[in-house]
């Protein structure tokens, strides 16, 4: 199924401040400071959607700036999510 390009940009831009907003501005994903693993698992949720939104993105777009801030957006948030999941996992582990 294919988005169209305005539909697939707003709904990166969407996820993308979703997100951040998530990380930066909300305890909800670390369970180490009140969070708890609901907050952390709609974290990564909206996290890895809004990386996949950009990874089409970075694929299908014409223009190069748009692509490069797609990119410069969706790789941090990826970050985020392997650095999350391998704590999720640390936890799992060490209980």
């Amino acid at each position: 199924m294919r988005l169209p390009r305005p539909l697939l940009l707003s709904l990166f831009v969407v996820l993308a401040a979703s997100a951040y907003y998530l990380v930066l501005f909300t305890g909800a994903g670390n369970p180490y400071r009140g969070g708890t693993f609901r907050g952390a698992i709609l974290m990564d949720a909206v996290a890895v959607l809004a990386v996949f939104a950009g990874v089409e993105i970075i694929r299908t777009e014409r223009e190069i700036a748009i692509r490069a801030l797609a990119g410069a957006l969706s790789f941090p948030l990826a970050l985020v999510v392997v650095v999350t999941f391998g704590f999720g996992v640390q936890r799992y582990i060490a209980a």
